[in-house]
């Protein structure tokens, strides 16, 4: 307990269940209404309030969010804890998932009929996962706690992969490209245009300030995959010794600056393991030490993935 109050860990943890279950509940709507409606500037001031708390919301979730993995990555934990806290946190998700359907039966029997099989019950909720109705449950943010445990415990246990720093530039060239073609082509773009609401079910939100009385903010989400890949390099950051806190800065200010062109809109989608990997090499490039071999290899990985995401992208039919 002493060691994760001396890490911020605690503190971090307290900031994301306030985003999650306060943030939402800010009254932007009252601070809008008193805005006489015969001052001059009047939607101008609504632009700028609008805007202020999607840019303020994006960056305090971004920061809590991706902190919260950084903290736990600085506990270095052995393969043994990081196995045992992926299976609790994995029990504890199942148990959210039970404690939503008991919670439904009593507060939207027309959907969830009590005199209905369990199967029928998960099934439904399945279907519904990243629906209003769900996101608006109180055990929303509970759900989004153990997603990001979840990932962050598989994420560390991949690391150890990596068996030495120079391995993290093409483990980080893969991800980036894998990232891009399942964004454009592969399985998350076919979800998002097929059943949108099982990838924001899986997701953690952006929590807007206001709630949804924000408008004009695109709904943006952050996928395990991203917390999954973040916590890979900050396990591998921390065992050898790298550039710890410049990663973080350096890997949120991308990923911030992607997320608000989502959110404002600029952008349909971004791939943020791209962020990712950029974040890591540039903070890390005095840290690689690759021979002449190595880089001809790097180079090579790098000409084949844009080979094939070009040829997916192109060719796909």
């Amino acid at each position: 307990m002493k060691e994760v109050l001396k890490n911020k860990l605690i503190y971090f943890i307290l900031a994301a269940f306030f985003l999650w279950y306060v943030f939402p509940y800010i009254p932007v709507d009252k601070a809008i209404k008193a805005i006489p409606k015969d001052f001059a500037c009047h939607n101008l001031s609504v632009t700028i309030i609008l805007i202020s708390c999607i840019i303020v919301s994006t960056v305090l979730n971004m920061f809590v969010q991706f902190g919260l993995v950084y903290q736990l990555a600085r506990l270095k934990l052995n393969w043994k804890k990081l196995l045992l806290g992926l299976f609790l946190s994995l029990v504890c998700l199942i148990l959210c998932i039970v404690w939503i359907e008991h919670y439904l039966i009593i507060h939207k029997p027309e959907i969830f009929p009590p005199n209905t099989n369990y199967i029928t019950h998960l099934l439904a909720i399945g279907k519904n996962i990243g629906s209003r109705m769900i996101s608006a449950l109180p055990q929303r943010g509970f759900i989004n706690f153990f997603i990001i445990l979840l990932c962050f415990n598989f994420g560390s246990l991949l690391s150890y992969i990596v068996k030495e720093k120079n391995l993290l530039v093409p483990v980080m060239l893969c991800c980036a490209f894998i990232d891009i073609w399942t964004c454009t082509v592969g399985f998350v773009n076919k979800t998002l245009a097929k059943a949108p609401e099982v990838v924001s079910g899986v997701s953690t939100g952006v929590s807007m300030m206001g709630g949804s009385k924000i408008m004009g903010a695109n709904i943006a989400t952050i996928g395990p995959g991203d917390f999954i890949f973040a916590a890979l390099v900050f396990a591998v950051v921390m065992r050898f010794n790298m550039e710890k806190g410049r990663t973080f800065w350096v890997m949120f200010g991308f990923l911030t600056l992607g997320m608000l062109l989502i959110v404002l809109g600029i952008l349909p989608f971004l791939p943020a393991l791209v962020c990712v990997a950029l974040g890591t090499l540039i903070a890390n490039y005095k840290k690689f030490n690759l021979s002449k071999q190595e880089k001809i290899s790097v180079l090579v990985v790098f000409l084949v993935l844009l080979g094939l995401l070009i040829f997916f992208k192109f060719f796909k039919q």
